[in-house]
């Protein structure tokens, strides 16, 4: 599988690291889950919640259904912390729940380790969410 961002390799520097969440995170500000999922290999596992999805089939299905339920989401990631091959970083995201229309901020930390080609072989993600009204939205 092609990664949408090829000059974002592995060994990671400071500028590498955070252009990496930068592309990561204007890639699911997109809502495209067919381009989001050009991001991981092709074996990649995501840990998200409890939940553990292999392979990019399952990870582009994972994803469309969350775009699906969360509507106007939006998300702003910040880098932690990098190494060689991994990047951890804390999220922020604020959404619309499709059925019932109550708005959620949802923050949590994620880990990541790449592929030599800088794709995601591994994401783990913890999060929780927390109710909010519309005009309590900050980003």
């Amino acid at each position: 599988m092609k990664t949408s961002q090829p000059t974002l390799k592995p060994l990671f520097t400071a500028d590498t690291a955070i252009a990496k969440i930068q592309a990561i995170q204007d890639l699911w500000n997109s809502r495209d889950a067919s381009k989001m999922v050009t991001t991981f290999d092709g074996e990649a596992k995501v840990f998200n919640r409890g939940n553990l999805i292999e392979g990019c089939s399952s990870i582009q299905s994972f994803l469309e259904l969350r775009f699906n339920k969360a509507l106007h989401c939006t998300m702003t990631i910040d880098l932690w912390t990098f190494s060689d091959f991994r990047i951890s970083a804390s999220f922020l995201s604020e959404w619309q729940d499709a059925i019932r229309g109550q708005w959620y901020r949802s923050e949590g930390n994620m880990q990541m380790c790449f592929s030599e080609q800088g794709l995601i072989e591994k994401l783990s993600v913890s999060a929780f969410d927390a109710r909010i009204q519309a005009d309590e939205r900050e980003i």
